[in-house]
């Protein structure tokens, strides 16, 4: 059990790392997908004015609490890790665009793009970290 534990919190930690790494890239080089709001905590960009850092760490943060609670109910089933990791991104990334569809930050295209990249992103770094904790 504590083992089972430990992976959940590893798998989850290590793919948020991956997809947070990665999808900061993409918003850091791409111009059109810049991070230019970050929407809650203002008071933050005074620390430190950066909404792209801000975004990265919240994503990462999202992530890694929302994976920990979807491999609690997951991690023993039979799902196969490429249908487990399909969930688990598709879950993550569809509650995290619903926040920032809501904030109305961004156009449509925007969110389209980030939606898919996002997808893409988790899908691969979960696929590859169940793969390696994972006998599925």
């Amino acid at each position: 059990m504590k083992k089972q534990i430990s992976n959940i919190i590893l798998i989850a930690v290590i793919s948020s790392f991956i997809f947070t790494l990665i999808d900061w890239f993409f918003h850091y080089l791409i111009p059109f997908l810049n991070i230019s709001y970050f929407a809650e905590r203002q008071f933050l960009l005074e620390a430190y004015n950066n909404p792209l850092f801000w975004y990265s760490i919240g994503k990462f943060v999202f992530s890694v609490i929302i994976g920990i609670i979807i491999l609690l109910f997951a991690y023993n089933s039979k799902i196969k890790n490429k249908f487990l990791a399909l969930i688990y991104t598709l879950l993550i990334v569809i509650i995290i665009q619903l926040r920032y569809v809501y904030t109305n930050a961004y156009g449509i295209l925007w969110n389209l793009i980030v939606l898919l990249l996002h997808i893409a992103i988790l899908y691969l770094a979960s696929l590859i970290t169940f793969n390696f904790f994972r006998n599925k």
